[in-house]
């Protein structure tokens, strides 16, 4: 075998290697990326970010390029201070709303845009259509209507499978939502603002997504919150 041939094997061989690196992150140990490293368990993680993390540990885990400090917008002109994990990464990108002024564990994490590495087990994430959400739950769902601050927000499972969304108990509606852990808000998109479907479904009013109307549009989600327990 010639020079140039073994040549463009070694080339060919080292263009592979740089893109099968390129595809999977290596952690700073040099073990490859778990397949759970980016896995939302609602109440519980964000991936290794878990209800006892202070943002001291959040450059330890990410880096300290990778985290900043911010006022995080909780809608309605509200803010609090927190912590940006990947500001700059649209994708990897986590608001981190804290429970104390310590910053020793978080309240919340907020995923906000059209698309995200961060999903549940199940699959749901930034990007999630209404009609993915009911096939996890297994059946529709009660969210708010459009077109205000809390756009639509998912209220609760409707007796569904994904209690973590929150569930109403029958026997005591009086109780209100019971055991949420996340929660999800959806939207059409600007380009169905101007549509009967989307105008029928405006304002602070709750809707199955079953409705005739939501399925037309089949929205998608644009903001993930998680909630954490106290550790």
């Amino acid at each position: 075998m010639g020079r140039v041939m073994i040549g463009r094997i070694v080339r060919n061989w080292l263009i592979l290697m740089v893109v099968t690196l390129a595809g999977c992150m290596v952690l700073p140990s040099g073990e490859a990326e778990p397949e759970d490293l980016w896995e939302i368990v609602p109440g519980e993680r964000v991936g290794r970010i878990g209800g006892s993390t202070s943002e001291q540990d959040l450059s330890a885990l990410f880096g300290a390029g990778n985290v900043r400090r911010a006022d995080i917008e909780l809608g309605e002109g509200f803010q609090v201070p927190g912590t940006l994990v990947y500001p700059e990464d649209s994708t990897k990108r986590l608001e981190i709303v804290w429970r104390d002024d310590d910053r020793q564990g978080p309240a919340e994490i907020r995923l906000t845009g059209e698309e995200s590495r961060w999903r549940t087990s199940d699959g749901l994430s930034l990007g999630s259509s209404l009609q993915e959400i009911e096939r996890v739950n297994g059946g529709p769902f009660r969210l708010a209507g459009f077109g205000w601050d809390y756009s639509g927000t998912i209220l609760d499972c409707n007796d569904g499978k994904l209690r973590s969304l929150g569930w109403v108990d029958p026997s005591a509606p009086s109780k209100g939502i019971l055991g949420r852990r996340m929660l999800l808000r959806l939207d059409a998109g600007p380009e169905s603002f101007q549509s009967t479907e989307y105008q029928n479904l405006l304002g602070d009013h709750s809707f199955l997504s079953d409705h005739p109307d939501m399925q037309a549009l089949n929205p998608r989600v644009y903001q993930m919150i998680v909630y954490f327990t106290q550790p």
